[in-house]
């Protein structure tokens, strides 16, 4: 194979740059139009970004190696003007912000993840985090840097194993990177369905889209399209690009995000732009149109707009609103290109210059200095919590994380399949069960009880005696039969727990909750594979008969009480459409002053009454009076002549995490419990 390897600036490939990162920034602001999701496929914009990278600097090491120019510290020089002055300039600025703007929990969370893109880890970091209880992905300022890793990790292996295979292996270049994507590629089909997350950020699972790239350099671009007279080629040169771009936006406009990804979806973005980069040629509607001055301009800063965005968005929506409206996003994507643009003439351009003078090393050592010292500062002081006034504190502890996850164990357990090091009692294996005092109170049931057990435990250690925490994600007591939600393990937890209770040797009181309106979402129990279903969180299965579930439920407490102990049955309790958490945090980011926070009060609409009213009455139908029980219920608690809050004035949101309560809301329930029986 001849190996002349040319590489001449061509600007349709900026503006294929500037469509994708359009399509990212879209994707990440979730606009829609009548309902519809704009790009909803954007985050395959990356992919087209990836096989962008691997072509170009393959291009570049193979027309040095040819020439007999390669060398490799030189490559990674380049690399580092081009990609770290303008990262760490965009990282100084979102941490400076962040630190006025985001409370401590908040804070110490985004120094995390700063650290781990300092040394380009940023994927790994993401990787460890579970997206069920972490925090969503619109409050992530560093999100996005997960890609700038993998890359920056190819970066610094692929010219390596260029080197090697170019010096000892020349002939099977080819041979070798074509392998090579093909293993990644099959790698990442076969991890994905299994395990997503890391298939999502993995390098190894990511490294075909950039070794796609890397492929189409030795199609030799040139010597085919220099014979137009080849009526195969003028075809192709016609066609295909057409057809690249095409695929290209389909995957854009109709591909979900919860679709099995990087896999064969992906090819949509990665063919699709290996079929531009080949065969585009000047001429033509589509190439000049995508080398229009404006949209090759937009290229050209797509890499700071790309860094840029999701910090500036972030910010907006921790200061203003959760979700953007048209308008708001076209000013936030202005904001964010006048950004760029900025960076690019101010920070990009002059580093990329061969020679750094003397205050441009000063400036960049002074910069990570700065960075590194943030990062430690923040997490040896837990997010200065004394950035919040007095007033405020109390509500701040109540809502910085939710309630489920607030009681802690005496020593870190074990998360439950997954053997990962777990603060709370929530998600531990029942035998190895948080346990406190005199273990005289045992909380049984799905987060819906674990929202209760944090406060139910500070009330029980003030009077000497204590709980045992049996609770889990998704799994209330009922049927060994059964699953909900994304938890296809409930029944062998389940077991586990009645293997607990078998083995108490005196009489415990219960206290038990469920997410009644689940109930009709139940699932037959998996026969197979149940623990890889688990840690993947499987959410299909095959439905059951939602009488089995309250049947079970009911009778599994009764059976508790033939034992001889007391159960305490929390009633169901209305949703909510608030979200107490965001509103607490955006009410503190907004008020810098040492006033108490008020809320403005709103309550659960009438709809959502009746309906809860109807599953009291489905419980009490079949949970009969009897000595021994113990009914509480929420809405006799907190709602007045019908009407129930969903924020208080003084005290703020009753919810803390979606549907589960607030410390406040726990409090009054709580309150209400004592007064029907003793401690």
């Amino acid at each position: 194979m001849d190996n002349n390897f040319k590489l001449a600036y061509r600007k349709e490939l900026d503006g294929l740059r500037a469509l994708s990162v359009f399509a990212v920034i879209t994707y990440h602001a979730g606009i829609e139009i009548n309902g519809m999701k704009i790009f909803q496929g954007g985050f395959l914009g990356v992919d087209v970004f990836f096989v962008l990278s691997g072509y170009l600097i393959t291009s570049i090491i193979l027309s040095e190696m040819n020439s007999d120019k390669f060398k490799i510290m030189d490559f990674y020089w380049r690399r580092f003007k081009r990609i770290v002055p303008v990262f760490l300039v965009v990282l100084l600025f979102t941490s400076l912000i962040s630190f006025f703007i985001f409370l401590p929990n908040d804070l110490l969370s985004y120094s995390k993840s700063l650290k781990s893109a300092i040394y380009f880890g940023s994927n790994l970091f993401f990787l460890g985090e579970d997206s069920y209880i972490a925090d969503s992905s619109l409050y992530k300022p560093l999100l996005h840097t997960w890609s700038l890793s993998v890359e920056w990790q190819f970066y610094i292996i692929f010219p390596l194993f260029m080197w090697f295979l170019c010096r000892y292996f020349r002939k099977y270049l080819f041979g070798f990177i074509l392998s090579s994507a093909l293993l990644s590629f099959q790698y990442s089909v076969v991890l994905a369905p299994k395990y997503p997350d890391m298939a999502f950020y993995s390098l190894t699972s990511r490294a075909w889209e950039l070794l796609f790239g890397a492929v189409l350099v030795f199609f030799k671009r040139d010597l085919m399209l220099s014979n137009m007279q080849n009526p195969i080629v003028s075809f192709a040169s016609k066609i295909l690009p057409v057809i690249g771009l095409y695929i290209i936006f389909y995957g854009f406009f109709f591909v979900s995000d919860t679709s099995i990804h990087p896999s064969f979806v992906t090819l949509l973005a990665v063919l699709g732009a290996g079929f531009f980069i080949l065969f585009s040629n000047e001429g033509e509607l589509y190439s000049d149109f995508l080398s229009w001055k404006p949209i090759v301009g937009i290229g050209l800063i797509s890499y700071s707009l790309y860094l840029i965005h999701q910090p500036l968005f972030v910010m907006f929506r921790f200061l203003k609103y959760e979700e953007f409206r048209n308008e708001q996003f076209i000013l936030m994507l202005f904001i964010s290109m006048v950004f760029a643009t900025a960076l690019y003439f101010g920070v990009e351009r002059p580093f990329r210059k061969r020679r750094w003078a003397l205050w441009q090393w000063c400036l960049m050592i002074v910069t990570v200095v700065l960075l590194c010292t943030f990062c430690l500062l923040v997490e040896k002081n837990e997010g200065y919590p004394e950035r919040i006034p007095p007033e405020n504190r109390l509500l701040f502890e109540n809502f910085k994380q939710t309630e489920e996850t607030r009681l802690k164990g005496k020593e870190i357990g074990e998360w439950y399949p997954l053997a990962k090091p777990h603060e709370p009692c929530i998600l531990r294996e029942p035998s190895k069960a948080c346990r406190f005092g005199d273990e005289s109170w045992v909380t049984l049931g799905s987060s819906y009880v674990g929202m209760f057990e944090y406060e139910l435990q500070q009330r029980l250690d003030q009077i000497g005696k204590g709980l045992v925490s049996l609770t889990y994600y998704s799994c209330p007591f009922f049927s060994t039969d059964l699953w909900m939600e994304s938890t296809p393990i409930c029944p062998i937890i389940n077991e586990k727990r009645w293997q607990v209770i078998k083995k108490m040797n005196r009489p415990k009181t219960f206290f038990i909750n469920a997410p009644y309106f689940l109930f009709s979402e139940v699932k037959v129990r998996e026969q197979d594979n149940v623990y890889e279903k688990q840690k993947n969180r499987l959410s299909q299965g095959i439905k059951a008969d939602p009488q089995l579930a309250w049947v079970s439920f009911v009778g599994n407490i009764n059976k508790l009480i033939d034992m001889g102990h007391r159960v305490v049955v929390v009633y169901p309790m209305y949703n909510t459409n608030v979200n107490g958490f965001l509103l607490v945090r955006k009410k503190m980011t907004q008020n810098k002053t040492l006033q108490k926070i008020t809320f403005e009060r709103v309550n659960a609409p009438q709809r959502e009454i009746d309906s809860i009213l109807k599953l009291e009455s489905k419980l009490d139908s079949l949970l009969l009076d009897r000595e021994g029980l113990y009914k509480i219920k929420p809405l006799d608690i907190l709602c007045k002549d019908n009407i129930c809050p969903l924020v208080d004035e003084k005290n703020g949101p009753l919810f803390n995490n979606g549907t589960h309560l607030s410390n406040y809301a726990v409090s009054l329930i709580l309150d209400e419990m004592s007064v029907k029986l003793s401690y």
